[in-house]
C-alpha cells in the first residue's frame, strides 16, 4: 500500500512530536505550529493509546519496521478521526533522528475500497451492473427453471454493428458517451426483472426473465433493434447505429450460466455474418458448426508450423501467340485427413484471423525461391510474371516492404518478374498506407495487377492515384460471354479501353472453354488464364515444363477437353 509522503509524523521515543507534514492540518484541524513539542498521547484515543504505547515500546527494543495499525486521533472541533499508520524507527537516521509514522486517513482507504468493490461489481461508464452480478443473475435463472416448471428465460446478446467508426470518426469520449446514451435506452425499455450488462465496448448481454414463448422473444428482439431507427445525438452529430442479436432460449438442458451465453454468442455470430442490424436464434446446428469451425482454425494455425501448405501454379498465356507468359501462385493446403483443400475453403478465415500475414510471407518466399532457379537465365526480351497473391492485411503489417526487400534478393529473382496481385477493395482501405507501400514497391521495380477487377469494390475515382501494371478481369464476366444480350463481352471490352488508356495490361481469367478464347481474342484481350488453358500445376510439373526447354518457343495446341501444357 502507498501512502502520501506529506503525511508524516516524526516523534522521539516518548512520543513528543518533533515534525508533522502540513497536511495533517487537514486530518486534525491542528497547524504543524500547534503540535510541535506536544507529546501525541494528548490527541490519541484513550481505547487506542494502550496499543499505540506497546508499539512504540516493541519498536524501540527491537528496531524494525512494525505492521499496519489503526487508531483514532481528536479532531479540534472535537470529534475523532480514525487513521491508520506504518511506524519505522529511524533515530540512528541523522537525517531524520526519530520515530517515523507514515499516516493516512482511514476514510480515503474505505472510499478507495468502495470504489473497487463498485468497479468490481458495476461498470463504470454504464453504471449497469458488473458481468459478476450479470452471471449470478443468470445462474439463479438457469436453477430456477431446473425447479420451476413454468418457469421460462431467455439471453440476448447486442453487438453494435460496426461502432469503431464512431469511436473513430468522432473520438473516444464521443464514443463513451454514445454507449451510455444507448445502455440508457436499454434499460428504460427494459422490465424490473430483466437483468443486463455491458460485457465488452460495444456488447451488451440481456437477461429476459419470466419470459413468454419463444415468440414474444423475437418480438422483444426486434423492439430493441427498434430503439435505434432514429439517431441518438452525440456531440453535436446525429449517429445513426443499429445492432445485431443473438437469442437463446433458456433450457432444462443448461448447467451453468456460461453454456447459454456461448450459445447466444454463437447466435450472435451467425446474425453478423448476415449483416447488420440482424438477429438470430441459437440452434444446436450453430453449435456444431460452431465446433467444427474452431477446429477447423487449430488445423489452419498449426498448418504453417507442420508444413501442409503447398503451391500450384497456373500458366499465364499469351492469347494471340499462344506462349507462356507467367504463372501465378495459387497456395493449397494439404491437410492430414481431409486431403487437398482449396484455397477459398481456408483463405477467408486466414483474413479474419490474421493467419493471412505469416501464410502470405510463406507465399511469397517459397514461389520465389522456386521459381528463380528456372526464370534466372532468361533472356530479358522474353516476357515472364511470377505472379502472388497479397493481402489486404499484410500491406497494414509494417514490414511487409521489408519482407519482400529481404525475398527478392535472397531468392535472387528479377523483381521486374516479380507481379503482386491485390484485390480492388484495397483502394478502399487505409488509401494512404497502402498508396505509400505501393508506391515504394514500384520503385524496386515490382510489377502491381488488380486480381478480379469488375467483381464489385471498383472505384474508378480511386483507380488512377494507384501505380498499378495489370487488370485482371474477374472469371465472372468471362464465364458468362456469349449470354443471350452478350453484355459481358461489353464490360470486357469497356474494361480494356480503360485499361488502355490507364496504360495497363489486360488478363482475363477464368477461361474454360474454346468460345470464351475466340471471343477474348477478336475482344482484343491480350492474356488469360483458366482450366480450358492449363490446370495449376504442382512444383515438379514446373521444373518439367522448363526443363524441356519449350517453354517459351513453342506455342501451346488448346484441346478443349484436356490440359494442354501438360498434354492430359
Amino acid at each position: 500500500m502507498c501512502y502520501d509522503p506529506d503525511m508524516i509524523m516524526i516523534t522521539d521515543d516518548r512520543g513528543k512530536i518533533l515534525f508533522v507534514s502540513s497536511s495533517f492540518e487537514s486530518i486534525s484541524g491542528f497547524s504543524p505550529e500547534e503540535l510541535y513539542g506536544r507529546n501525541a498521547d494528548e490527541f490519541i484515543h484513550a481505547e487506542d493509546l494502550g496499543q499505540c504505547r506497546k508499539i512504540l515500546k516493541e519498536l524501540i527494543h527491537k528496531p524494525s519496521d512494525m505492521p499496519l495499525f489503526e487508531f483514532r486521533v481528536r479532531h479540534k472541533e472535537k470529534q475523532w478521526v480514525r487513521l491508520e499508520a506504518w511506524v519505522a524507527d529511524f533515530r540512528r537516521n541523522p537525517a531524520v533522528k526519530g520515530i517515523m509514522l507514515h499516516i493516512r486517513n482511514v476514510a480515503d482507504r474505505k472510499e478507495s475500497q468502495s470504489r473497487l468493490r463498485r468497479h468490481a461489481f458495476f461498470d463504470v461508464l454504464t453504471e449497469l451492473p458488473g458481468k459478476k452480478i450479470f452471471l449470478d443473475r443468470v445462474s439463479q435463472a438457469v436453477e430456477r427453471m431446473r425447479r420451476i416448471k413454468d418457469y421460462r428465460y431467455a439471453l440476448l446478446f447486442l453487438d453494435l454493428d460496426r461502432f469503431r467508426i464512431v469511436s473513430e470518426g468522432l473520438g473516444h469520449i464521443a464514443g463513451d458517451e454514445a454507449i451510455r446514451i444507448v445502455a440508457s435506452l436499454l434499460s428504460a425499455f427494459l422490465g424490473k426483472s430483466d437483468t443486463m450488462c455491458r460485457l465488452e465496448r460495444d456488447e451488451f448481454l440481456i437477461l429476459l426473465d419470466a419470459v413468454g414463448d419463444e415468440e414474444s422473444v423475437v418480438r422483444i428482439a426486434k423492439d430493441i433493434q427498434g430503439l435505434f431507427s432514429e439517431p441518438i445525438h452525440v456531440d453535436g452529430c446525429d449517429i445513426f447505429i443499429s445492432a445485431s442479436i443473438g437469442i437463446a432460449y433458456g433450457s432444462p438442458e443448461y448447467r451453468a450460466a456460461y453454456q447459454i451465453v456461448r450459445d447466444a454468442e454463437t447466435a450472435l455470430c451467425r446474425a453478423k455474418t448476415e449483416g447488420k442490424g440482424n438477429y438470430r436464434v441459437f440452434d444446436s446446428k450453430m453449435q456444431e458448426q460452431a465446433v467444427k469451425r474452431l477446429t477447423f482454425e487449430t488445423d489452419l494455425r498449426n498448418a504453417l508450423n507442420r508444413k501442409e501448405f503447398v503451391l500450384h501454379y497456373q500458366p499465364v498465356i499469351d492469347l494471340e501467340s499462344n506462349c507462356l507468359v507467367g504463372l501465378e501462385a495459387l497456395v493449397r493446403w494439404r491437410h492430414p485427413r481431409k486431403g487437398l483443400i482449396p484455397p477459398m475453403e481456408f483463405i477467408p478465415l486466414a483474413e479474419e484471423t490474421g493467419l493471412i500475414v505469416p501464410l502470405g510471407i510463406w507465399v511469397l518466399e517459397e514461389a520465389c525461391f522456386r521459381i528463380a532457379e528456372y526464370i534466372r537465365n532468361l533472356p530479358p526480351d522474353i516476357p515472364f510474371s511470377l505472379c502472388v497473391n497479397i493481402s489486404v492485411r499484410q500491406f497494414l503489417q509494417g514490414d511487409l516492404i521489408a519482407e519482400i526487400r529481404r525475398i527478392t534478393k535472397e531468392s535472387g529473382i528479377n523483381p521486374a518478374r516479380l507481379k503482386l496481385e491485390v484485390t480492388e477493395s484495397i483502394m478502399m482501405d487505409n488509401t494512404r498506407t497502402i498508396l505509400s507501400a505501393l508506391e515504394n514497391l514500384k520503385n524496386m521495380g515490382i510489377c502491381l495487377a488488380i486480381d478480379d477487377f469488375g467483381s464489385g469494390y471498383s472505384s474508378l475515382s480511386y483507380l488512377h492515384q494507384f501505380p498499378f501494371d495489370t487488370l485482371k478481369i474477374d472469371r465472372s464476366f468471362v464465364s458468362q460471354m456469349g449470354m443471350a444480350d452478350d453484355k459481358n463481352s461489353k464490360i470486357i471490352q469497356t474494361i480494356m479501353l480503360l485499361a488502355s488508356h490507364l496504360k495497363m495490361d489486360v488478363i482475363a481469367e477464368g477461361i474454360e472453354t474454346r468460345f470464351q478464347i475466340e471471343r477474348l481474342k477478336a475482344l482484343k484481350c491480350p492474356c488469360g488464364q483458366g482450366f480450358y488453358l492449363s490446370r495449376p500445376m504442382e512444383a515438379e510439373e514446373i521444373r518439367q515444363f522448363f526443363s524441356s526447354q519449350k517453354a517459351f518457343s513453342d506455342p501451346i495446341d488448346f484441346n478443349e477437353k484436356a490440359d494442354c501444357i501438360r498434354g492430359q
